[in-house]
């Protein structure tokens, strides 16, 4: 048997250690397990153990201090370090004092495996396909409990998955273990390096509102986000297999974790076809609103087009990037129909960017800082549009007010697209072109009522209103007076 001992100051670190691997099914008996760098010590003086799993960092003495010692006394006890720095000049000095290998916590089950092989003590045909115990670990927990069973994947979201909080995350899972076990209602184990919850006797809702409690309480104590996903019920250890896999390919929502602020999700339990039809919808709106330089009616629509993308749950993250390229596609070319020219962001760039973001939320805000560039851009044309295209339109209006005119006949006149021509006329006149309409016309009626003999139907027709009922109202609401008291009042009649 191998002897191994291990050194850590954080108990849940030893604990986490000892639950990571079959140890005895590699061969490797755990003869120590200690606190701090000087109770380290004595265990390799007195053990002598062939292999000392070793934190960098320890009150008492470091794990370097350790390491000299060994290497001084010319003890057989190979070093491993585990650390939760990854600095090059720690790295430097444990391999030059002679350690095997240098892991960052949390350690990774198949890192550490590789840096056992290495060590003399194993013969060189152990590896990790044969030392370890082809029965699944989870294997003695079926016969012992009853059917129903629900797996979790649990873990810290990619939005999270800094290395201190994935420490964390291993410090949560530690102290889950233990609250599962002696509750006697589940299994904690890890499989390629994920981590998994097997329950029994508890159904998915119930364990849902169970992994909710737990990371909440997670959250209170080390303001760390859990993320878990609970497959559907099952009844046979034959289902496992799938589940694992099922489990693994839904834990990419913890990618939309942040985003939707929800971190526990119920695996459909029947494949549910998901429609890009409301993605696209939105994405049109988005366009327009753009294009009509609404700031409000922007945010409105970004913030639907967002949250419908996030509702298919893609699982690629490049086709949730290619969807956020492909909508900046669909605006630019817009742009480019209604002869805006802008700045164009470069979308190879972005879609580099979009791959290397750790959570839909930030990739969100990536985006939408390209969006508002847009928008500012267009807002600064049309402010220098306005020697142009804007006398142009005015003339027209004050021209042809007496005529039945349309914002959209306006806009092809000087060529824009109605919705930009829209924001572009109100933010050079204070006004929509509805009521600057209006109000062109009202003057017009007003100037023919105090200098004419016209009757109230004959202004209406000559200044573009041909049912005299409708002027009536528009002018009885903005004079507050009807056209035909009007008229009485000023030639006095």
């Amino acid at each position: 048997m191998i002897r191994l001992i291990m050194a850590d100051d954080e108990p849940f670190i030893l604990a986490g250690l000892e639950h990571l691997m079959d140890w005895k099914g590699l061969g490797i008996e755990i003869v120590g397990s200690y606190l701090d760098g000087r109770s380290a010590l004595e265990g390799i003086l007195t053990l002598e153990p062939d292999i000392a799993l070793l934190d960098i960092s320890m009150p008492g003495f470091s794990g370097l201090e350790l390491l000299e010692r060994i290497e001084a006394d010319n003890l057989k006890t190979e070093v491993i370090f585990i650390s939760g720095f990854q600095e090059f000049d720690y790295v430097r000095s444990a391999l030059l004092h002679g350690a095997l290998d240098y892991l960052v916590k949390p350690v990774v089950r198949t890192e550490l495996l590789k840096s056992l092989s290495r060590a003399k003590c194993f013969s060189e045909s152990i590896s990790s396909e044969n030392t370890e115990s082809r029965v699944p670990v989870y294997a003695p927990f079926f016969r012992d409990h009853k059917a129903p069973y629900v797996l979790v994947r649990s873990g810290a979201p990619d939005s999270e998955s800094t290395s201190l909080d994935r420490l964390k995350t291993f410090s949560f899972l530690e102290r889950l273990r233990s609250k599962i076990e002696l509750s006697r209602r589940g299994f904690v184990f890890r499989n390629a390096d994920d981590d998994f919850i097997l329950f029994s006797g508890m159904s998915r809702l119930s364990t849902l509102v169970y992994m909710k409690e737990c990371g909440e309480e997670i959250y209170r104590k080390n303001s760390v986000r859990i993320c878990s996903v609970i497959s559907e019920e099952f009844t046979s250890i034959l289902d496992m297999e799938n589940m694992i896999i099922k489990c693994r390919e839904a834990y990419s929502c913890s990618y939309y974790a942040s985003f939707f602020s929800l971190f526990e999700y119920l695996i459909p339990e029947k494949e549910v076809a998901t429609s890009s039809v409301e993605v696209m919808k939105w994405r049109e709106m988005l366009s327009a609103a753009i294009l009509s330089l609404d700031e409000e009616r922007i945010n409105d629509c970004w913030s639907s087009f967002i949250t419908e993308v996030a509702s298919l749950r893609e699982s690629r993250r490049d086709e949730v990037v290619f969807c956020f390229c492909n909508c900046l596609r669909l605006i630019l070319d817009k742009l480019a129909d209604s002869k805006l020219i802008i700045e164009e962001p470069d979308l190879s760039a972005l879609m580099e960017k979009g791959r290397e973001v750790k959570s839909y939320l930030e990739l969100t805000e990536l985006f939408k800082k390209e969006i508002f560039s847009i928008h500012h851009q267009l807002l600064e044309l049309a402010g220098q549009k306005k020697t142009k295209e804007y006398l142009v339109a005015l003339e027209y209006i004050e021209e042809h007010y007496m005529e039945q005119i349309g914002l959209k006949q306006i806009a092809n006149l000087v060529g824009m697209n109605t919705y930009y021509f829209s924001a572009y006329f109100k933010k050079n006149t204070g006004e929509n072109f509805k009521d600057y309409l209006r109000n062109v016309r009202l003057k017009h009626a007003v100037s023919l009522m105090i200098s004419t003999d016209m009757s109230v139907t004959e202004v209406a027709q000559a200044v573009g209103y041909p049912d005299v009922r409708t002027f009536s109202d528009v002018f009885q609401r903005v004079y507050n007076e009807k056209p035909s008291a009007y008229i009485k009042r000023v030639r006095g009649k």
